[in-house]
């Protein structure tokens, strides 16, 4: 009679929030797109501001959603920049979590900017070398498809 297979225990899905400007609205959707699969396997569970409750202050909400993540994912674009809350906000609390290793900071390069400076700029970016994914249309798909896999390495870990 053969073993039977042990299946590991299924534990929670990652509670992932994305940082990201309003003006890059469409940029989030598409990266939820990408993800698609991992919340599919249960793997990751994805938060934005477009899912704020209506019955609290937005302000609330959002920093809530930021205390509890386990993985933040940073839209960095030139707008996100410019953005007082999230680049003075929502970035200083994503970097506080994850320097006390409660969550994981991703930056991904969405625009061509000015960010090796910013307060982030030490985290690893994604795509690799911090190329950005919208700088070459011919690249989009390889560069959300190569942050889908990155995210995928954070939260099978």
């Amino acid at each position: 009679m053969p073993a039977k297979k042990r299946r590991k225990p299924k534990r929670r899905p990652l509670l992932g929030f994305i940082s990201y400007s309003h003006k890059d609205t469409r940029r989030s959707d598409e990266l939820r797109q990408h993800l698609a699969l991992l919340v599919h396997e249960g793997l990751i569970s994805i938060w934005h501001d477009g899912l704020i409750d209506q019955r609290i202050p937005w302000d609330q909400d959002i920093k809530d959603h930021l205390k509890k993540a386990d993985v933040i994912l940073l839209l960095v674009s030139a707008r996100f920049i410019d953005s007082y809350y999230c680049y003075k906000i929502e970035v200083t609390e994503a970097l506080k979590r994850h320097r006390r290793k409660e969550a994981v900071v991703l930056p991904i390069i969405i625009g061509t900017c000015d960010w090796q400076t910013a307060l982030f700029s030490k985290l690893n970016a994604c795509p690799a070398h911090g190329r950005p994914i919208y700088g070459n249309r011919d690249r989009r798909d390889v560069g959300w498809t190569e942050v889908a896999k990155k995210v995928r390495s954070i939260v099978s870990s």
